[in-house]
């Protein structure tokens, strides 16, 4: 995104080589016009100068002509500024009038200004030269191209830029004799519809257009702030539409400001950015042209597609089978502040992601990190309350990470979920985005709701009156490990089921199938498999393998259950246990013991009965009339 290089745009030895065109261009009016009277001409014009820089001026003209009050206007003028025996600048004007009493120098025709070596050239239809303000614009289809060797682009060792100042000279020679300058030279173009230069300060204007290898500057003015009295820039200002654009990269502003000794540039008045398929925008923009890194500050929004992104069509209830294609989903980010460089982007203070069918990420900071020469990403961090929001579905946790060659995002620091059928927590929890899944591990809880869970009551007769009606019923699960997604739950590994209505009871087993239907989601089923164990009060049962319809208030218990009560034992290949109309059956093959007490006390009470039956007195018949 940075690459476009920003400080190339106006080359640092611009502001002298148009001092020497200005001086220049005084020697031309002193020197000339005071010789001339109003009417004569002549054919060729020359002279030369020694500046007191030692500088050589040589002048050349096709024509002239004095004018009132002595003005002379001159066609075909030519100027070369030399120093020493080195490459020379070159100025040529197609015709112009010089008045030296209202210390200007004008015309409407074409100038030009260029390094006979190169390395830089100003061209432009129309010029104004004013004395008492050293001031020279070029009013008209301006045009500066700027050529600089790789040694002055940013990031150069200091060693390559020595070695290079060993060869300036030959290299001079070498432009000087027309052979051009070296192949890893750098041409900077500017068109501009003005040229305004004043003392230090160099402004292009009027639709300016700046381009180079690393990209491409558009805006409305481009003003080069030069040293007091030296040759190098020291601040860039650009305004008025301001876009930078380097390959798929385009960064936007109403203001730019460059400052070379720090080499940074900040965009303000509402800056964004594209970088291929991310776009963003900030109040505050800074770039750093040597890293290539940026920060954007207060109100930052970035908008990508969901492939850039943490996968968030997992987070409901449903696939979603008909929302539309997720490649045409944008997610955007919003945040305080961003960090970017190409191999990590930063996002700071009250990061939220926010995906268009309504799922949301809430944190502190996210990292997102980049891989490979396209800068694909690889994996995202997020810190600091970490939570995940659709609809009735909630996940929160102190860390969340994700790397996209493993496909999950892992929670850590107390993670927990909620959807419509309960809540969960475990040490660490798993999402897999693309079964739309959660695996929870070590120290699993989750609460679930259903309807009617204390029909699980084993009595032989009902206790619990209208059990059937309670719709709301919670219970826990605790266990190892969990692995949930929207229509059923797997618990393992030293799988307890309880009921905060009912502490006493529980069910044990080592595996656990929970499955949820209707369009409450809510428990319908629960399937228990090894080592199944039940306990109601006084009541036990254990066997392999349980199934529980909730709707149905079935129990089904198989794998030569066992049935223990109060002086009984029940053993046989199946129980069922039917809560609607209160019966239990044993099936197949079976067997019940009774303690001697238990079978004592039946007995006694069928004797009493009988004995209650046989001594019951017959009706007393009323005596007939």
């Amino acid at each position: 995104m940075a690459s476009l290089q920003f400080r190339t745009i106006c080359p640092s030895g611009l502001a002298p080589q148009l001092a020497v065109f200005l001086a220049a261009c005084s020697l031309v009016v002193f020197q000339t016009s005071a010789q001339v009277t109003t009417g004569a001409s002549g054919r060729g014009f020359k002279g030369s100068e020694t500046d007191a820089q030692g500088r050589k001026i040589n002048i050349r003209g096709e024509a002239w002509q004095g004018l009132s009050g002595r003005r002379m206007a001159f066609t075909g003028m030519r100027i070369e500024i030399w120093r020493g025996t080195n490459s020379s600048i070159i100025v040529e004007a197609a015709d112009g009038v010089c008045d030296p009493q209202g210390d200007v120098a004008f015309s409407t025709n074409t100038l030009t200004l260029r390094a006979s070596d190169g390395r830089f050239s100003i061209a432009g239809v129309g010029f104004r030269y004013e004395w008492a303000e050293s001031r020279l614009v070029v009013s008209n289809a301006v045009k500066t191209v700027i050529r600089r060797t790789a040694s002055r682009s940013t990031g150069v060792p200091p060693s390559a830029i020595a070695a290079n100042a060993l060869t300036e000279v030959a290299r001079a020679d070498v432009a000087r004799r027309g052979e051009g300058l070296p192949a890893n030279s750098e041409v900077i173009e500017i068109l501009s519809d003005q040229l305004d230069s004043v003392s230090d300060v160099t402004l292009f204007s009027g639709r300016v257009r700046a381009k180079d290898d690393q990209g491409n500057l558009s805006c409305g003015e481009l003003k080069a702030f030069f040293e007091a009295g030296g040759n190098d820039v020291w601040k860039i200002e650009a305004d008025q539409n301001v876009i930078f654009e380097s390959g798929d990269r385009r960064m936007m502003a109403d203001h730019a400001v460059y400052l070379l000794s720090e080499d940074f540039v900040t965009l303000t008045g509402t800056p964004a950015w594209k970088l291929g398929e991310t776009e963003g925008a900030s109040e505050i923009l800074r770039l750093n042209n040597k890293t290539r890194e940026f920060a954007a500050e207060q109100n930052v929004r970035v908008k990508l597609p969901p492939r850039n992104m943490l996968p968030l069509d997992w987070l409901g209830e449903a696939s979603r089978t008909n929302a539309p294609d997720s490649t045409n989903r944008w997610i955007t980010i919003f945040s305080e502040r961003l960090n970017y460089n190409p191999t990590h982007a930063v996002f700071q203070g009250g990061v939220r992601i926010v995906e268009p069918q309504g799922a949301e990420i809430r944190s502190r900071v996210m990292t997102n990190f980049f891989s490979g020469p396209d800068g694909k990403l690889s994996g995202i961090i997020l810190q600091t309350n970490v939570e995940f929001r659709q609809g009735e579905t909630f996940l929160r946790s102190d860390q969340a990470t994700y790397w996209t060659n493993a496909d999950f995002v892992v929670l850590s620091g107390a993670p927990m979920w909620k959807t419509r059928q309960g809540e969960g927590r475990g040490e660490e929890v798993f999402i897999n985005p693309k079964a739309k899944q959660i695996h929870a591990e070590r120290n699993v809880s989750m609460r679930l709701v259903g309807a009617g869970l204390e029909t699980l009551d084993l009595a032989f007769q009902k206790s619990r009156t209208n059990s059937l009606a309670r719709t709301n019923q919670e219970f826990i699960v605790t266990a190892g490990e969990v692995y949930y997604r929207a229509g059923s739950a797997i618990f393992l590994r030293g799988v307890r089921v309880t009921s905060p209505d009912q502490p006493d009871d529980e069910l044990k087993c080592e595996v656990l199938a929970a499955f949820f239907a209707g369009a409450e989601n809510k428990l319908d089923e629960l399937v228990a498999e090894e080592n199944v164990r039940i306990r109601q009060g006084e009541l036990r049962a254990a066997g392999d393998k349980a199934v529980y319809w909730v709707a149905k208030g079935l129990l089904d218990v198989t794998g030569w259950p066992v049935l223990t009560a109060p002086g009984r034992k029940y053993v046989g290949d199946r129980f069922v246990l039917n809560r609607a109309d209160n019966s239990f059956r044993i099936l197949g093959n079976y067997k019940i013991e009774l303690e001697r007490s238990a079978f004592k006390d039946a007995a006694r009470s069928s004797a009493n009965a009988v004995q209650q039956e046989l001594i019951k007195p017959s009706p007393i018949k009323p005596p007939s009339e």
